[in-house]
């Protein structure tokens, strides 16, 4: 089941706007455009530069996230700066090494309780192995409570 986000959801209950993809889940690609992105809160694209980063951000099995999006739903985004092997992208859910399931934005980390985890329907199929030597550039922001503007639908 594809996890799709509701573009400005909190500004426009306009029903002809179309869905971007969940910050923190699929990785996408266009057959227009052979670059991998992920997608960050916001619509924000973020360009992987190579399968390196890829793999360290995303896991060995990165390449099993990525979906095809239609050339002409990227006008619906916003393309950010590249992504770099030092940071994740907002929006990641991921697991560290003790096996916190934590939310990753602007450099810092917060705990995802289960009634947390549960509220804002997050999906495991999308949690992300986070690497110790990236999380080292992390604070730790302690625990997230339910926040509407990050939980699905938006």
């Amino acid at each position: 089941m594809l996890v799709l986000l509701k573009k400005n959801f909190l500004k426009s209950n306009n029903l002809s706007d179309r869905v971007t993809i969940r910050p923190g889940t699929y990785l996408i690609k266009s057959s227009s455009d052979p670059k991998v992105y992920a997608v960050e809160p916001g619509a924000i694209l973020r360009w992987i530069p190579d399968e390196t980063t890829a793999e360290l951000l995303y896991g060995k099995n990165w390449n099993k996230i990525v979906i095809d999006i239609p050339g002409e739903l990227l006008p619906d985004y916003v393309m950010g700066k590249p992504l770099t092997s030092t940071t994740y992208p907002n929006g990641v859910v991921g697991y560290l090494s003790t096996g916190r399931v934590v939310y990753l934005t602007d450099l810092a980390y917060f705990n995802l309780p289960n009634d947390v985890l549960n509220f804002m329907r997050f999906q495991s199929d999308f949690f992300v192995p986070l690497a110790p030597e990236i999380m080292a550039n992390y604070t730790d922001g302690g625990d997230l409570t339910s926040d509407s503007a990050i939980a699905f639908p938006y």
